[in-house]
């Protein structure tokens, strides 16, 4: 339900941008543009909200024969938090994201004798540094895709079974990764817009299991697509 309002505000906000780029008709043309457009932003910063995202968790190879059978099973998440942009030049920016994340997995496994030990909930932080290098579709329209850093938290994760616990073996990794996305600004200062966040995270955790010690290296590999809704200077 939450997801449906934000596209509609979403929907609604970047039609506005159309009109009053465009007049009447709602198209862009250059005279239009040329006539109404808005001043080039040096500085944006927004509010962000995930409305798709999913994790996916690697072990190394020298790691499989031992967990053969083991998986950390994604199930759901939720994410937001804030995104700060500072123009460089015309066409590049520099990028500095930060995010809430919660994140709802499972493990299987015939280590452990059940087809689920248990089912966990951790909330992590994370840090988004990079550059992003922008196209100017229209005079109210920008297009971005760039290379960045993440840097993960990792939170201590919340179980349902009582026998199983879980500790973060790792506080802090540092990945890889790829943002892209658009926004849209409107009435002069507001932008809306969609950001997407691709990662790869070397992390690890340990398992207390019936007082036995369960240590696990693996790659998370995610996605986060989100709503943005800021201002711009």
């Amino acid at each position: 339900m939450k997801n449906a309002t934000l596209l509609t505000i979403a929907i609604a906000l970047i039609s506005m941008g159309n009109s009053y780029a465009g007049g009447k008709t709602g198209i862009c043309t250059k005279t239009s543009c040329a006539m109404k457009s808005n001043s080039a932003e040096s500085f944006t910063i927004a509010y962000k909200h995930s409305v798709i995202g999913f994790d996916k968790f690697i072990l190394p190879n020298s790691q499989k024969a031992e967990f053969m059978n083991d998986q950390m099973n994604f199930n759901d998440k939720t994410s937001y938090g804030f995104l700060i942009r500072g123009m460089a030049k015309e066409k590049l920016g520099i990028r500095l994201a930060a995010a809430k994340e919660t994140i709802d997995y499972s493990i299987t496994g015939r280590n452990y004798g059940e087809a689920e030990v248990y089912r966990a909930e951790r909330t992590d932080a994370s840090v988004n540094i990079g550059i992003e290098k922008h196209w100017h579709v229209n005079r109210v329209l920008r297009v971005y895709v760039g290379p960045n850093i993440p840097i993960k938290l990792n939170g201590k994760a919340k179980t349902d079974n009582m026998e199983v616990t879980e500790h973060s073996a790792r506080q802090g990794s540092i990945g890889g990764g790829l943002a892209a996305g658009l926004y849209c600004k409107v009435l002069k200062v507001i932008t809306i817009g969609a950001d997407m966040e691709g990662y790869a995270i070397p992390t690890s955790h340990n398992l207390e299991i019936a007082d036995e010690f369960i240590y696990q290296k693996f790659t998370n590999i995610g996605m986060n697509a989100n709503l943005t809704l800021g201002l711009a200077f």
